[in-house]
Formats: C-alpha cells, structure tokens, sequence
C-alpha cells in the first residue's frame, strides 16, 4: 500500500512518556494527513510538506499517542483474524514470510489467546493480529 499524506509538525511537548521524546536528530514528531486519516510518525529532517507512507498501518491505541492527537474514525466494515506460520530455527521461532492467513468473524475477539507454541514440531500456526476495514468518516 501506498497513500500520499500531507504532514504537519506536532508543537513541543515536555511529556517524555509519548514517541515524540524518541525523536532523533534527523527526524521529528509529525501527523500525516490523508484521507481522513490521521498517523502519528517521526519524519525525516528537513521536514517535507508531503510523505508517501508505504507497508502495513498498525493501530495501537495502548501506548505511544500523544495526548491530544486527532482521532480517525469511522465504521468497521469487515474483520479478520490473522494467523501467520512460523518455523523454528537458532533455538527460536520465525514468522515465515508470505504465510498470512486470514478468517473472517463477525467481530474482534476481546483478547487473543496466548497459545504455547509445540514442544517438538517444526511448524507452528498462531493467530496474532486482527485485521480491520475502516469506512473513514468524512471530516
């Protein structure tokens, strides 16, 4: 996915506990804005006037948004429970590239259950995320 976003600079903020602090000396905190769409993310210095976002949007609504950040919302339209293979290798288990699964329900499960991987396999299936549709609402 690609999508072209217009960037704004947050204003200082003295609270250490939210991403901003993590800010380098070649990036800064910033909102990218499209399609209704706001994402909190460290843009690279000199700051442009627009970014194309690329990959996997991940929403995280338990820790690193500043206080104040602007909501996206709008109506789910579609949910999924995504599972990924993973192999066992160097004494640890790896997601294997390529493998995602994903199972429609009727809504998101209020947590995921933890399942320990197979003492002995050399495979292993875990269902790890949910995927959402978003019908964004018209600011």
């Amino acid at each position: 996915m690609a999508l072209r976003a217009r960037l704004e600079q947050l204003p200082p903020d003295t609270d250490d506990r939210y991403p901003r602090a993590n800010a380098g000396e070649d990036t800064v905190p910033a909102i990218a804005k499209a399609h209704g769409i706001d994402v909190f993310v460290q843009a690279p210095l000199p700051l442009q006037e627009d970014l194309t976002l690329t990959g996997v949007l991940h929403e995280d609504h338990h820790v690193g948004v500043p206080p104040g950040f602007p909501r996206t919302t709008g109506r789910i339209t579609a949910v999924w429970l995504m599972s990924w293979k993973y192999r066992r290798g160097n004494g640890r288990w790896h997601s294997v590239e390529g493998t995602a699964r994903f199972t429609s329900v009727e809504q998101a499960p209020k947590h995921l259950r933890m399942e320990p991987p197979p003492d002995h396999a050399e495979f292993w299936w875990f269902n790890n995320s949910v995927l959402a549709n978003l019908e964004i609402t018209p600011d």
